[in-house]
């Protein structure tokens, strides 16, 4: 899709204070001291936990192929405070220190970036983001818990994941790896990853071919990916180039509905929605240009995105069909300058979007097929402009103590053009549907202010503390796909966290505890009278903990997780209820996420692996009627290297053929779930050479 030439004047003014503040940069640096790099906040999670002055989780390379995952949330279960709530094949929504949240702009929550650059747009993000990225391709996958919006703006509200390709890895090793898998419930999997490095000067390519044979009728998936990078060094100089395609066929199962459905294994492997399905084609790329020395560095990272999606819209009963895509070009800049034993960092983020969406019913609805027509509901376009600033400080105040001062400024345009006729989709405006409002322009200004403190108790032990403001800005979903005319205007949601952790290492134990608490204010909810209004505010309070031990040379034990709250602070303002809910528990927010592994090296060969995770009971409904049990399961898993030319792994997930649900929820007065898989074998194996 050709990308319009759309606010010409506030792009030359925007790209003017760019260059200005640049320019401003560069010239102070020329007087700058040498003294030791500091490394910014959000990729600190390559080095120790007891480095971090933020919550944060990197799972590695190593944790990522002997997963032997086929979904995201396989891995993110190793993240303290993490669920990646497992849908119909690709499909997931995804919580960070949060309850599984859903409707219109619940991807909002969180941000989702490959290589540090969004994967979607931040005003038209997809509850399923993460299935552009080829995770177990990636060098690691970066959790940031808790808001980090003084650095990545909006959609950081409840945290970032971040997947680092081998594009960022910097590796200088020539690799070549094939590697196929298999498991007994019919995902197959083939991927290769080559790198070449000559003279510092590395090229790299790696793709993957999945398909997956869902045990559920009528469902599948076949995806595909390619990713492309090289980078190119001289002297204080490097260029990294990327170049990301995905590609999606999927036909989608549906919930599957009664009490405790799931742990009926013939309602298990039906499929209510055999007609669903959902197709996504994803293309990405950046050039990131490095200048660096002992006393400064300078990035620029422009890039570009294409997202489109066609799917049937098989969890509401009247069963439409979206379709919708934008392309996004954008600019990244940051420079940082040392002067005595303060680090300065400036950066600015800006992008532009062109983008669309249609959603058309063509069957009738199974009830009330007055207020749910057949035809057009919405058909829009939205062009936008997202600015934002930051600059923060690392002070080294002595020895033990460090201060980090982040504050961020954002700007997000959105102009919204309604290409059908204004007003409700039906003959009959009692109880439609559907609003489509008149063109318009939005606008949001938002400040987001960061501090963290951490102090080194020893050499090995660190105390830290943050205070720390994230936000979101509507989604476009929520600003134009409207149901009700009665529309009044909606605002950012900010959500202000405050944080006490202790990281380091005590002999053969390595560790890191936090205590948070979190307030969200003017959430967005769906009222009564089908109005998107700013009227929830949210608590949220957590203990989380990580934690390795190496017991001996050949036996570790590895244990992560949380226990948190997640309530109302004020009683949501409906016209249909007179509950008063304020301190009542959220939905589909458990109290308890825990998991742990012990690892046997039986030979220089061989290695074993127990993993437990835990999943805690849940509410399913906001009036809390109605609960899920919980589950715990187990996975054993076998890896055999005799040489460095190939490697086999063996999996057993659900070692004990538990029954459970993935995600259960209770809607349209029914309990409904996605079923978890039953026992079964995976098999991988990489070839080297």
């Amino acid at each position: 899709m050709p990308f319009p030439l759309i606010k010409l004047i506030s792009a030359k003014a925007l790209f003017s204070t760019s260059a200005f503040l640049f320019m401003a940069a560069q010239a102070t640096a020329a007087t700058s001291e040498n003294i030791e790099t500091v490394v910014v906040e959000g990729t600190k999670t390559n080095a120790a936990l007891n480095e971090n002055t933020t919550s944060a989780t990197e799972l590695t390379k190593q944790q990522l192929e002997s997963s032997l995952a086929e979904h995201f949330q396989q891995v993110a279960v190793n993240a303290p405070g993490t669920w990646v709530s497992r849908g119909s094949g690709v499909e997931h929504l995804t919580a960070l220190r949060s309850p599984v949240l859903t409707g219109a702009g619940s991807c909002g929550a969180y941000l989702a970036t490959e290589d540090g650059i969004p994967l979607f747009a931040k005003n038209l993000c997809n509850v399923n983001q993460l299935m552009v990225t080829d995770f177990k391709s990636a060098n690691n996958v970066a959790v940031l818990r808790g808001p980090q919006s003084g650095l990545f703006g909006g959609n950081a509200l409840f945290g970032v994941l971040n997947i680092n390709t081998n594009a960022a890895s910097h590796a200088k090793a020539n690799k070549q790896k094939f590697a196929i898998g298999q498991s007994t419930l019919g995902y197959s999997s083939a991927a290769i990853d080559l790198t070449n490095n000559s003279n510092d000067n590395t090229q790299g390519l790696s793709g993957r071919l999945t398909h997956n044979n869902s045990p559920r009728e009528s469902a599948y998936y076949n995806q595909q990916f390619l990713h492309a990078y090289q980078q190119v060094k001289k002297n204080n100089y490097q260029r990294t180039d990327s170049l990301s395609l995905m590609n999606l066929e999927q036909e989608t199962a549906g919930y599957i509905y009664g009490d405790e459905a799931y742990k009926n294994s013939d309602l298990a492997k039906g499929n209510s929605n055999p007609e669903a399905y959902r197709d996504a084609r994803n293309i990405r790329g950046y050039s990131k240009f490095e200048w660096q020395n002992s006393a400064q560095s300078t990035s620029a990272t422009p890039y570009f995105r294409h997202n489109e999606m066609q799917l049937l819209m098989h969890f509401v009963p009247w069963q439409p069909v979206e379709k919708n895509q934008h392309s996004s070009a954008g600019l990244q800049l940051q420079h940082t300058r040392h002067i005595a034993n303060t680090a300065f960092t400036v950066g600015q983020d800006l992008e532009f979007t062109s983008a669309e969406l249609t959603e058309i019913q063509y069957k009738p609805a199974p009830f009330n097929q007055a207020a749910f027509p057949e035809g057009t509901h919405y058909d829009y376009n939205v062009t936008a402009i997202n600015a934002g600033w930051y600059i923060r400080a690392e002070w080294q105040a002595n020895e033990k103590l460090t201060l980090t001062p982040t504050l961020s400024a954002n700007v997000d345009t959105l102009k919204y053009r309604n290409n059908v006729d204004a007003g409700y989709a039906c003959e009959n405006q009692d109880n439609c549907r559907f609003y489509r409002p008149a063109s318009k322009t939005d606008t949001f200004k938002v400040f987001s202010p960061t501090l963290t403190a951490s102090y080194k108790l020893n050499s090995n032990n660190t105390l830290f503390t943050r205070a720390a403001q994230g936000y979101r800005t509507p989604q476009a979903t929520e600003l134009y796909r409207l149901q009700s005319s009665n529309q009044t205007p909606l605002s950012h949601i900010t959500g202000t966290s405050y944080e006490l952790g202790l990281s380091g290492a005590l002999h053969s134990l390595n560790y890191a505890l936090s205590a948070y608490t979190m307030r969200v204010n003017d959430d967005i909810l769906l009222d009564s009278e089908r109005r998107f209004i700013n009227n929830i505010n949210t608590q949220h309070k957590g203990l989380e903990y990580a934690m390795t031990w190496q017991a001996s040379q050949s036996l570790s034990f590895n244990a992560s997780g949380t226990h948190a709250l997640h309530t109302y602070a004020k009683s949501p303002t409906t016209n249909n209820t007179d509950s008063n809910l304020d301190g009542a528990l959220l939905d589909t927010a458990p109290k308890n996420m825990h998991q742990a592994s012990v690892r046997w090296q039986a030979s220089t060969a061989t290695t074993w692996q127990l993993h437990w995770e835990k999943m805690g009971k849940y509410y399913t409904d906001s009036a809390a009627s109605q609960e899920y049990e919980g589950h715990q399961l187990f996975h054993l898993s076998h890896s055999w290297q005799p040489s460095n030319s190939y490697v086999l792994r063996t999996k057993i997930s659900n070692l004990l053929n538990t029954r459970y649900a993935e995600r259960a929820d209770y809607a349209f007065g029914e309990a409904r779930y996605f079923p978890g898989l039953d026992r079964r074998l995976t098999l991988e194996l990489s070839v080297y050479w």
